[in-house]
């Protein structure tokens, strides 16, 4: 019985290799990835001072409301020259988790790290 119960353990497990949804307003987020989704693109804006910000721009609340996708669409202006849809898939989710030098973060960004399981990549 315990062999059965640690195989359905492992199943539930994440896995480098598992797709995290997308991420976007008006879809059924996870609260902890749209907290990734904000605490990641607030590192890019203080570290770069993206229109004139010194501090993080977003409050870190996990709820995917206005604010979020203005800067989510912000980022996705400079990153992908233009390319704006405020979902955050694979190609954002990419600039989010791997592009630790737009962010500064390797805590939480970067492969393997918490917001990898959250965050769509492709």
């Amino acid at each position: 019985m315990s062999a059965a119960v640690a195989a359905g353990t492992l199943a539930l497990a994440p896995t480098a290799s598992a797709k995290a949804p997308n991420i976007a307003m008006g879809y059924d987020n996870n609260p902890h990835a749209v907290w990734c989704v904000q605490h990641l693109i607030n590192d890019w804006a203080a570290k770069w001072h993206v229109d004139g910000y010194h501090s993080r721009p977003m409050a870190e609340d996990g709820i995917f409301g206005n604010w979020t996708d203005y800067w989510v669409r912000r980022a996705q202006d400079a990153w992908m020259g233009g390319d704006a849809d405020g979902i955050v898939g694979p190609a954002t989710g990419n600039h989010l988790i791997e592009g630790t030098q737009l962010t500064g973060d390797t805590y939480y960004g970067g492969a393997g790290h918490y917001c990898y399981y959250l965050i769509p990549t492709g």
